[in-house]
């Protein structure tokens, strides 16, 4: 029993299925990126809400979920540590309030309270956590994003030149004929 196999056919579901991954990798996710953090971001607000509301114990546990849930980053993370110690502050805890706004400053030493927005008794703890608290300076060597990267362009060319070649194919897999020209025609009939 002899198997026949469409090589052919092979190959370019295999170039396909690779150009397919390639641009899956190149191409953010970012719609399921902005819901997901979308949802944090109103979670937050609604955290933030209760702290303007006076109700800091609801408030501080919606922001301790929210940090122990870890989705949060960036800009959001440190405003959760700042609503976490105006909380904290709002139900008497100065030095766990001292605590968060020490957080915050780990995270972008560069913020400040606002004195029209912030209460004297909250100026005055970040003050004492800004003194106490030191940022902490990784020596590491500039990070460079993925795309960046020379290997991965060289890399997704491979792939895209690859994909290409095996995709166009080699031609049909007839049987060529015998000469260069093909079968000799037939001779004139004679009189």
């Amino acid at each position: 029993m002899v198997l026949l196999v469409d090589h052919k056919g092979i190959w370019r579901g295999l170039a396909a299925s690779v150009l397919v991954t390639f641009l899956l990798m190149i191409c953010p996710i970012s719609p399921l990126v902005s819901a997901a953090q979308a949802d944090v971001k109103d979670d937050l607000d609604q955290a933030i809400e209760l702290y303007e509301f006076a109700d800091y114990d609801e408030a501080l546990a919606a922001l301790d979920g929210l940090l122990a849930s870890g989705s949060l980053s960036g800009d959001l993370l440190r405003d959760a540590h700042i609503y976490r110690a105006r909380s904290l502050i709002g139900l008497g805890r100065d030095s766990q309030a001292q605590d968060a706004f020490c957080e915050a400053i780990l995270l972008d030493d560069q913020w400040r309270p606002d004195p029209v927005f912030f209460s004297q008794d909250e100026i005055v703890v970040y003050d004492r956590a800004s003194a106490g608290c030191t940022p902490v300076v990784e020596e590491t060597e500039e990070k460079v994003a993925w795309y960046k990267k020379p290997i991965v362009w060289v890399a997704g060319g491979v792939v895209i030149i690859g994909g290409i070649l095996l995709a166009g194919g080699g031609g049909d897999d007839e049987a060529q004929p015998d000469g260069p020209l093909g079968d000799y025609p037939d001779p004139p009939p004679t009189k």
